[in-house]
């Protein structure tokens, strides 16, 4: 006997899975984020991966380090197109060269924070919303106005996430 099985791909969203030889880096991931113009940013442990799409049978991979080479766990980019990141003790980010070389140059926010506040510790949720970008420990969000940062202490973070372009916190306070 013969068996037919068929899948309908009405609905099926096109996937497709990399492994860490192709992307060059860690196999843990963190965060992810797409930029407007379709570019792939993933938190790793060896740093930022940018994934461009594939030309023919080349893959455009780039792998970029934060200051103090830490793994990236959060990422959300701006309405510019920054991409914005958290790390362990490590908030910044990456916009492109000035030069129109296609590479990103990392930006690092970690002086703007007062001494008292170090050290940052894990980074675990980055927000990008209208009026600035979140940053969030487990005890501490930081907030950058893209002049200056200011430190607010929520005690105990369980999460920040964005909703109709204004940043949230829940926490246990």
């Amino acid at each position: 006997s013969q068996f037919l099985f068929a899948q309908s791909e009405r609905g099926m969203l096109p996937i497709q899975n990399f492994t860490p030889k192709e992307y060059r880096a860690l196999p843990q991931n963190w965060g992810v984020s797409q930029s407007h113009n379709g570019v792939i940013y993933v938190g790793n442990n060896e740093g930022l991966i940018e994934y461009k799409g594939a030309n023919g049978k080349d893959e455009k991979w780039s792998l970029y380090n934060v200051a103090n080479g830490s793994n990236v766990r959060s990422i959300s980019i701006d309405k510019n197109g920054f991409v914005f990141v958290g790390a362990r003790d490590e908030i910044g980010y990456f916009a492109p060269d000035s030069m129109g070389r296609g590479k990103l140059i990392y930006y690092n926010l970690v002086d703007y924070v007062d001494n008292i506040h170090k050290p940052l510790g894990e980074i675990w949720h980055t927000v990008a919303v209208d009026d600035g970008v979140y940053f969030a420990s487990f005890s501490k969000v930081y907030y950058w106005d893209y002049k200056e940062l200011k430190t607010l202490d929520f005690g105990d973070i369980n999460w920040l996430f964005s909703f109709n372009g204004k940043a949230h916190v829940v926490s246990a306070m």
